[in-house]
């Protein structure tokens, strides 16, 4: 699994990635976050929606599901509080 992550997300988002977590997801035009713990998911939906954008998907998976759930996963756990309008139209893929 892991092999299949680094091939699709890069090295640093496959490393913290773990087959056996429950994962929330958001998407933010083409972009897809993950979160481990309610606290910041919920925190980046307010840093989503303080940039002025929608979340355009929220759904969660295992770790085994990410590779269909969120294709164009870009990180773990991220503050996205640097996250501005822009970050929703332009496609972004780890690598």
């Amino acid at each position: 699994m892991r092999d299949r992550w680094r091939a699709a997300y890069g090295p640093d988002v496959a490393a913290a990635l773990d087959s056996d977590a429950r994962y929330s997801l958001v998407r933010v035009g083409e972009v897809d976050y993950a979160y481990t713990d309610y606290n910041a998911y919920v925190r980046a939906l307010g840093q989503i929606w303080a940039a002025g954008l929608v979340a355009d998907h929220c759904t969660g998976a295992l770790g085994t599901e990410l590779l269909d759930a969120a294709p164009n996963l870009r990180g773990v756990d991220l503050d996205l509080a640097d996250m501005n309008p822009a970050d929703g139209r332009t496609p972004v893929r780890a690598h």
